[in-house]
């Protein structure tokens, strides 16, 4: 299996590669996703020119609301084996799941509580993590007809 190291991708590329897997039904542009990962422009026009180098994905040069970006087509089996690869390897991945829960990131976590100004129940961030957590569960759960 292919490890990390073999591809010396670093946290940003891990990061889009996540991204990409948990949204394969969803049009994907370059400009679009750095504000949805959080990340600056320039690590993700980096971490997209060397995945696209290995074969992770393919950008096609795309006109978003008058501006050039790029459309990123994801080679989704490709990375599912690399993200499988990356669970199962080294210290860190039981916490897999955990650290992919919005509160992990957040900035008011530590002023985060029941009742208080940032609120766990109302919390717009948690809400859409939890939505798209049930839809990803849905879809790997297909009723027999």
């Amino acid at each position: 299996m292919t490890s990390q190291l073999d591809y010396k991708l670093n946290d940003d590329d891990v990061k889009i590669l996540k991204y990409l897997s948990r949204n394969t039904n969803k049009t994907v542009y370059q400009s679009e996703l750095w504000k949805e990962l959080k990340l600056d422009s320039r690590a993700v026009s980096r971490s997209l020119q060397k995945l696209e180098s290995m074969g992770f994905v393919r950008r096609k040069e795309a006109v978003v609301n008058g501006r050039k970006t790029f459309l990123i087509e994801p080679e989704n089996q490709k990375i599912q084996e690399t993200l499988t690869a990356l669970r199962t390897q080294g210290p860190g991945a039981e916490f897999e799941g955990v650290l992919d829960i919005v509160c992990v990131s957040c900035p008011f976590i530590y002023r985060c509580y029941q009742g208080g100004y940032y609120d766990p129940t109302n919390c717009s961030m948690l809400s859409e993590y939890i939505k798209k957590q049930v839809e990803t569960a849905s879809k790997l759960v297909k009723p027999s007809s």
